[in-house]
């Protein structure tokens, strides 16, 4: 059993009323997350906050729901015999170990055998190991009984979002046709999309002050708790920089995803990062970007156009490739800590920018892609910016970074796959007159961003005065 342990943390206090916005009929809470999370306010299958809602095994979209009062002799029994991606006690799916099954790699569910997205579409999904330590760690607890339920309720500790929070239930698991630990009132465990071979990892807090990410058999029918799936690569986190930094890569789900690979002026992820496939040509026969007559067609073009800038082209609002400047900003005003615990290692970049401390976001390894397979997918990292090579038409300028070199610019060929960080420039920061001249406390969104107005004075949603 893995055990990470949380201490209360200090309370910070705005007054203000619940939000909560639905998506597809779903109702979710933001509660500021730095990532941009936003969580559902019930259990799949439940038809209330404080419900039960439906247990699943892990990768197993088939629920059974609890009968209240109703301990065993349920029709479902959840064992190996039964479980979906077992046969003869090997695993068929979800393996990463020969003594485990067939090996495939998996290591996080896949959206056909997410039980968020099976039953309530592609706008959600299963949480991650790290979605709940976030949730965890930037929220109170407290252990509550509410309309006889017993359960936890996690606030926001994040200013300007103080009174929003999300209740957890007490549920208690199903193994085999029986009800477990309902009764005992202390007893949960909600699925991550993660999983260890054989066991998965679920997510459990005992009392108030500690949360533990347990690992038992997938087989184990548990409760999911389901995230708003909006793409990682289009939600920004604001660092304090000169520019906001989406919270993933192009096409992630999920801020710990890798996300697609694009070669340089293409917004389409290739099936095969090669000439062949490259759309502007061949090595020294290219027909688009070009500076030199012996590589092909010239058309002087050294930065690309909108049509062909990845992040322009799928994301639009402001979004854009990060430049050289961009990313050595990233470099010098941040703190960046090497994490291997997710689902792909990578970097937590943390804001050293004064108002800024708390706000962070995840870089993950990603290689980079050439053919049909990644290189170096576990420790280095490969950007292209929107600029030509100055020196070679065929390549086009990047930044790499690893733990050894840090960050390097260089040239890259561009049929190469690299993913993509988006980045958006912030807009003029100055506030009306008529935003500053009341005694009460509002919040309102200006410019995208959360505005926190007390008397005379105005503050981001970290609390930095503007």
């Amino acid at each position: 059993m893995k055990r990470l342990v949380y201490f209360l943390l200090v309370i910070l206090t705005v007054s203000g009323t619940l939000f909560a916005a639905s998506a597809q009929t779903h109702e979710y809470v933001d509660l500021g997350l730095p990532s941009g999370t936003k969580w559902a306010t019930m259990n799949i299958g439940a038809d209330s906050v404080r419900g039960t809602g439906a247990f699943f095994a892990y990768g197993d979209v088939t629920p059974d729901y609890a009968v209240p009062g109703q301990k065993s002799g349920y029709q479902r029994s959840f064992d190996w015999d039964h479980y979906k991606w077992s046969e003869n006690g090997d695993l068929t799916k979800y393996c990463t170990n020969s003594m485990s099954g067939a090996v495939d790699g998996l290591m996080v569910l896949l959206p056909e055998d997410d039980a968020a997205t099976a039953f309530w579409g592609s706008d959600w999904r299963t949480p991650t190991q790290h979605d709940y330590i976030e949730l965890w760690t930037n929220c109170t607890h407290d252990t509550v009984r509410e309309n006889g339920v017993f359960g936890i309720r996690l606030t926001s500790r994040v200013p300007g979002y103080e009174d929003r929070s999300i209740f957890f239930p007490y549920t208690g698991i199903r193994e085999n046709d029986i009800w477990k630990g309902y009764e005992e009132k202390v007893v949960s465990a909600y699925m991550t999309a993660n999983h260890e071979d054989k066991f998965g990892d679920y997510f459990s807090f005992p009392d108030e002050q500690e949360m533990i990410i347990h690992v038992i058999s997938r087989y184990i029918g548990v409760n999911v708790r389901a995230v708003y799936n909006q793409k990682a690569g289009c939600s920004p986190v604001d660092l304090g920089l000169n520019v906001l930094w989406a919270t993933g890569n192009i096409n992630a789900t999920s801020f710990d995803e890798r996300g697609d690979y694009f070669a340089w002026g293409s917004v389409v992820n290739p099936s095969s990062a090669l000439w062949d496939t490259y759309p502007f040509g061949t090595m020294d026969n290219l027909t688009k970007y070009n500076t030199n007559p012996e590589s092909g067609v010239v058309d002087n073009k050294t930065e690309l156009e909108d049509v062909d800038e990845v992040a322009k082209a799928l994301c639009g609002n402001g979004w854009r490739m990060p430049d050289t400047t961009d990313w050595q900003e990233l470099v010098a005003k941040c703190e960046w800590t090497w994490v291997d615990s997710l689902t792909v290692p990578g970097y937590m970049i943390t804001s050293k920018v004064p108002g800024y401390e708390n706000a962070r976001m995840f870089l993950p390894a990603v290689g980079f892609k050439e053919g049909i397979y990644i290189n170096q997918p576990y420790a280095d990292f490969y950007y292209y910016t929107s600029h030509l090579s100055k020196t070679d038409p065929n390549k086009a300028i990047s930044v790499y970074f690893s733990d050894i070199t840090g960050l390097t610019i260089e040239n890259d060929f561009r049929y190469y796959g690299f993913a993509c960080r988006p980045v958006k420039d912030k807009q003029p920061s100055a506030l009306p007159s008529t935003l500053t001249s009341t005694s009460t406390l509002d919040k309102f969104i200006y410019n995208g961003q959360l505005i926190i107005r007390k008397g005379a004075k105005t503050y981001n949603a970290l609390g930095a005065e503007l």
